[in-house]
């Protein structure tokens, strides 16, 4: 289906910064993003807007980063959403993991309430080989 001159088709990538996230996983995401619109405007002019939006839960306006570096200008959290992708966190086993996501109830609240008006929820892994994507859809 090809777009009309006034139909823009649109989607919204929101990813969630949290403290300690790998900052590999939202770059990338929000990188591949912008190489895609910047396709899109090249092929078909003004039929789609791609857009990604980072920020926190907890009003926050920065977070720290796995390696130390600070990941600052944060958004509010957005209204609209097609996507919430939720970044890789670094770890060394898996009790450090649950440890981590009981100090993350502001998050998981956020990602349940987006789960219930159906945004679709998405995951980051950095592997071998190069980033992964995992969805709920």
């Amino acid at each position: 289906m090809s777009a009309s001159k006034t139909e823009v088709r649109r989607f919204r990538l929101g990813i969630l910064a949290i403290d300690g996230c790998m900052l590999s996983s939202i770059a990338s995401s929000s990188d591949a993003l912008r190489v895609a619109q910047k396709l899109a405007d090249i092929r078909h002019p003004g039929a789609l807007s791609l857009e990604s939006i980072v920020f926190g839960a907890r009003g926050q306006s920065q977070v720290a980063t796995s390696t130390g570096l600070s990941l600052g200008d944060l958004a509010d959290p957005p209204e609209h959403l097609d996507v919430l992708l939720l970044p890789g966190l670094m770890h060394g086993s898996p009790q450090e993991v649950i440890e981590r996501v009981k100090r993350l109830q502001p998050e998981l609240a956020m990602i349940r309430a987006m789960h219930l008006r159906g945004v679709t929820i998405a995951g980051t892994v950095n592997a071998p080989g190069g980033p992964l994507l995992v969805m709920d859809v």
